[in-house]
């Protein structure tokens, strides 16, 4: 086998066994980004992964901008001592639209909406997060 041949080969291996993840997210991040997108809940949405550190008493507002009708799901993740990612999300009037640990499916319609993330248990001095936004294929 060429050098190039090989070289080509390799680097299709590598390709084949990373762990792909949205380029925006942390190295700490990418695995569960990866785990989310591949069980299914739908596409993800360019824009809808927002990353961060929390307290146990802190509430953290993401805000979110819907551009098309459809139905979502938002799903979270967190580091290893933290547990209960507990998501709700308000439209810009303030009502709330819906709940969900550690996630939420719902139908939406376009605008702009804050996402609400808070942990039930965090033992670190802040938990690390992800969220991530997916629309239905179809």
């Amino acid at each position: 086998m060429s050098l190039k041949l090989f070289a080509v080969a390799a680097a299709m291996f590598a390709l084949s066994t990373a762990v792909v993840a949205a380029p925006e997210v942390s190295a700490w991040a990418a695995p569960q980004v990866a785990e989310m997108d591949a069980f299914g809940f739908g596409r993800p949405v360019e824009g809808m992964t927002f990353e961060g550190a929390a307290t146990a008493t802190e509430v953290k507002a993401i805000e979110v901008s819907v551009t098309s009708r459809g139905s979502y799901a938002f799903v979270a993740g967190c580091g290893g001592d933290c547990a209960d990612v507990g998501l709700l999300l308000k439209a810009a009037d303030g009502h709330v639209v819906t709940r969900g640990v550690p996630g939420f499916k719902a139908q939406l319609a376009p605008g702009d909406y804050t996402l609400h993330l808070g942990f039930q248990r965090c033992v670190e001095v802040k938990c690390r997060y992800v969220v991530r936004g997916y629309r239905a294929a179809g």
